[in-house]
Parts: C-alpha cells; structure tokens; sequence
C-alpha cells in the first residue's frame, strides 16, 4: 500500500511566505522530475485553464497568490503539502497515477480548496505531491479539515485504485 505523508505535519514544515509556496510549487512542477514519455504530469484544480497554463508553477502560485490577498490578513502557513509514494513492490501505471492525483485534487477543490499535484518519476519509487492551497477560494476560511478525514479520503482513493490498477510484482 502507497505511503501517504503528511509533510507539514510530520516534518514540522511550513509555508510562511508567498515565496516558500512558490518555491514548493517550482520544486513539485520541475520539469525533470515530472516528464515521462514526453508528458508533463502535473495539475491544478478546480479552474478549468488551459493545460499550458496551469502546468507553469508561477501561474498556479499566481491562483494562489490572488486567493490570499482576497483574504485580506496574514496567514502563516499558506500551503499544506502531501506526498504519496509507492514501494518497490508496487508498479502502478502512469495512467493510474494520474487518475489518482487528479482524483486526490479534486477531492480537496470540491472542498473548496486550490489543489496541484506533480508526479515525480526521477526515483526509484515514483510519487504524488500534492499542494493545497490553505485559504479556501469559496469563502476565504482557512484550511479547517481534520487529520483524520483528510488521511481517509486520500487512503479511500488509493483503496479504490489499489484493487483495480496497481500490480504487484512477485
């Protein structure tokens, strides 16, 4: 089963400044870790801009950017980052990937939340970034989900996937 980490949370690690999000999202977008067979795989929802937009890192900073002076006071963590990664054993396609990030995106945009996602392939084992916004675009709330719903619904979609998609090797 894919490993889900919470890295703010495990690694007391926070986005303080519009320029820690950037910077995030520049790392999670590099084009070197994120092109396989001549795709980019990474995304941002819920707007529906074209691909070549919302595959640029600064666009999708500039969504979130746009959304926290809406908001009108300082926040000191402006973005919840996750990871999901696959052990050895466990060969998922890229189709699957992506189905699951974006999958995982849309569960934090239906919330309300700006979402972005980049699959890194330049590791042994490929893995999901996940970056969330944490002002919601909807009613300009901070980021209230608990732990513990947040973990199930990303464990609920990797459960869903697993059983269908992802192949053990033996």
């Amino acid at each position: 089963m894919p490993i889900i980490k919470f890295v703010n949370e495990s690694e007391k690690i926070e986005y303080p400044t519009e320029q820690d999000v950037c910077s995030l999202l520049c790392y999670a977008f590099d084009p070197q870790k994120t092109i396989m067979n001549d795709h980019q795989f990474v995304g941002c929802k819920p707007f529906g801009f074209p691909f070549w937009y919302i595959r640029n890192p600064l666009a999708v900073h500039q969504f979130m950017e746009f959304n926290h002076k809406r908001q009108f006071k300082y926040q000191n963590n402006f973005a919840k980052h996750r990871v999901i990664s696959f052990s050895k054993k466990e060969n998922p396609l890229i189709t699957t990937l992506k189905a699951i990030a974006e999958r995982i995106v849309s569960f934090y945009a239906d919330n309300g939340y700006i979402a972005a996602y980049a699959i890194h392939f330049g590791t042994e084992n490929p893995h999901i970034h996940i970056i969330v916004d944490t002002v919601s675009y909807e009613n300009l709330n901070k980021f209230h989900m608990s732990f513990k719903h947040e973990w199930n619904q990303i464990n609920k979609i990797l459960n869903d996937y697993s059983l269908q998609y992802i192949k053990k090797l033996v």
